[in-house]
């Protein structure tokens, strides 16, 4: 049996109401991407082995992906203070190949001011 509408909803309030979800039956639970911590220090020494400049080819297991060990390598990175780059392979996601380029530093950028000073400068 078809269940009437009251007569005062509007078709579109009708097919708003059977759009949507019944917020008082959703069950919240922790259960979903909670990160574990993950031991940084294996890839701390590989980095801590490794020449700045050179590119490093490091081989993937089976079920390593690229871009979760890169998350890894880049935090072990910052702990060292080094700024790695991704090199472009043509491999089939079996590799990942970087490089350490240099330590950071202070920021570099100028500010405004400094750039008026030494456009005066050369104008003079």
């Amino acid at each position: 049996m078809k269940q009437r509408t009251p007569f005062w909803q509007t078709p579109q309030q009708q097919q708003q109401e059977k759009k949507m979800p019944k917020f008082s039956e959703i069950t919240v639970t922790n259960a979903g991407r909670v990160k574990s911590p993950v031991n940084l220090e294996e890839y701390v020494a590989l980095l801590s082995a490794q020449e700045k400049g050179k590119n490093i080819t490091l081989p993937l297991e089976d079920h390593e992906k690229p871009r979760v060990i890169m998350q890894f390598l880049n935090s072990a990175a910052s702990q060292l203070g080094y700024k790695l780059f991704r090199v472009a392979n043509n491999s089939n996601e079996t590799e990942i190949t970087f490089r350490i380029v240099n330590e950071r530093g202070p920021n570099k950028r100028t500010t405004s001011s400094e750039v008026t000073t030494s456009k005066r400068t050369r104008t003079r």
